[in-house]
């Protein structure tokens, strides 16, 4: 026979009650309001921005990052041969630049935030793996990643 979630019997007898005629049943009311706000949240912040819109959002935060006074550490692909580091590409396994991140975004690669936040923290995760956390050129990408941060909250509460 037909599984629980097809048959229709209950409505077909409840037909005539009108109370239960206009009921929409949904999984709202079980949630709180603060589940209710997150799920909302998801749905803004994932689904809802077109690729368009990511780049709006996150182009000027990728430059931001580019103009600061360590950006350039960060702004160009990792050069092994030149900087004399021939075991970059054994340890930093995903190299990224923000140079690269900026070009996807103005292409209008990336399909969620997810992914742009990923690759932009993922420039500064490699530096403080390959360099160290308390190398310079580690304590440069820890203050970025602070930046970025911070400039990301703002983003994200931002509708537009």
């Amino acid at each position: 026979g037909p599984s629980a979630c097809c048959d229709d019997s209950d409505i077909r007898k409840n037909k005539e009650s009108s109370e239960t005629k206009d009921k929409v049943f949904t999984p709202v009311p079980l949630m709180s309001k603060e589940e209710l706000e997150q799920h909302l949240d998801s749905l803004t912040s994932n689904y809802l921005l077109t690729p368009r819109r990511i780049s709006r959002k996150f182009l000027p935060l990728v430059r931001k990052l580019c103009n600061h006074e360590y950006g350039w550490v960060f702004r160009d692909p990792v050069d092994p041969v030149e900087l004399g580091i021939p075991d970059y590409f054994d340890i930093v396994e995903h190299p990224m630049d923000l140079a690269l991140v900026e070009k996807k975004l103005e292409n209008g690669v990336y399909k969620n935030i997810d992914s742009v936040e990923r690759e932009i923290k993922l420039v500064f995760e490699n530096a403080i793996l390959f360099n160290g956390q308390d190398s310079d050129v580690g304590e440069m990408a820890k203050k970025l990643l602070a930046v970025f941060d911070e400039d990301l909250k703002i983003a994200l509460k931002v509708r537009d």
